[in-house]
């Protein structure tokens, strides 16, 4: 499209004298009335479209209401006797995803084992997954299981994105043992490790944290005997293991799960890697949807 020119011509004296001799207080309420104007009608087209997306409901279509756990055998959740409300964060976010979960209790830094060298609460959380190890190694009725701990958003399309990862897993190595569905790192996307481009699957680089992620039975007897004895924080040691090619282990470079804390929250037995990193944020939050309908509830 060509640009046209145009040729303006100079206000005459008289146009000038009626603008420059406007009172400076009218010029402001002027300006006050139009932004004041322009405030409000925003406010009613938000309004509006968000009442518009009260008449389509924001519950996931695809669930039928029957709790699921993701295709594996058992979700399990690690949570403190001592932390109820991480509990009742979560089951909001469960229950609008339609999930089933057991509830591990935690063990505390009381019961932990004895070491002077390490925090107490690195050797909890170690002690605490160590006995889903161990649950999902033992229990005949299960070959897998998604271990999650309780300060955790999920993937609004964790369903799908679940299925379709662990059906490429499976295609890559029937014989898997571990995928991390949430990690804390940023350099899971090796190409040289791809599995599936289109789903951000690979072949575990340094998948740091323990916030997310699934074990199978042959991986979990595997991690029962490679994390024996402790000697780092948890995914530290799990670090190790995929490096030394102990275990199998995939990781989504974009993760499904995440960790999640509240306003004036800390973390408990997330105290794995010593590391303060968050990692990726979700592409589409649970948790974000969440406070949403709260926020359209009160409107």
């Amino acid at each position: 499209m060509a640009f046209q020119n145009f040729d303006y011509a100079p206000l005459d004296r008289s146009t000038q004298k009626r603008i420059l001799g406007v009172p400076f207080w009218r010029v402001a309420l002027y300006l006050l009335v139009s932004v004041s104007a322009t405030a409000f009608v925003s406010v009613l087209t938000t309004r509006h479209l968000m009442s518009r997306r009260k008449l389509h409901p924001l519950n996931l279509p695809a669930n039928t209401g029957v709790a699921t756990t993701l295709g594996f055998s058992q979700i399990f959740v690690i949570n403190l006797d001592s932390r109820p409300d991480r509990i009742s964060q979560l089951n909001e976010v469960t229950d609008y995803l339609h999930l089933s979960y057991e509830r591990v209790r935690a063990n505390t830094s009381e019961e932990a084992p004895d070491d002077n060298h390490t925090p107490s609460s690195h050797r909890a959380c170690w002690l605490s997954h160590m006995n889903v190890y161990h649950r999902i190694a033992n229990d005949p009725l299960i070959e897998d299981a998604l271990i999650a701990e309780d300060d955790i958003d999920f993937s609004l399309d964790l369903h799908m994105q679940t299925a379709q990862v662990m059906r490429a897993v499976r295609n890559d190595n029937p014989a898997w043992d571990m995928v991390y569905l949430g990690h804390c790192s940023g350099v899971e996307a090796q190409q040289s490790k791809v599995v599936d481009a289109k789903l951000s699957l690979y072949r575990s680089t340094n998948p740091i944290c323990t916030h997310g992620y699934a074990v199978s039975k042959k991986g979990a007897r595997k991690l029962l005997q490679v994390m024996e004895k402790f000697t780092d924080p948890l995914d530290i040691m799990l670090i190790h293991a995929v490096a030394d090619h102990r275990v199998e282990s995939y990781s989504v470079a974009q993760p499904l799960i995440v960790q999640y804390h509240f306003s004036g929250d800390r973390s408990d037995i997330n105290m794995d890697g010593g590391m303060n990193d968050n990692g990726d944020p979700l592409v589409m939050s649970t948790r974000e949807r969440i406070d949403l309908l709260k926020l359209l509830q009160q409107s």
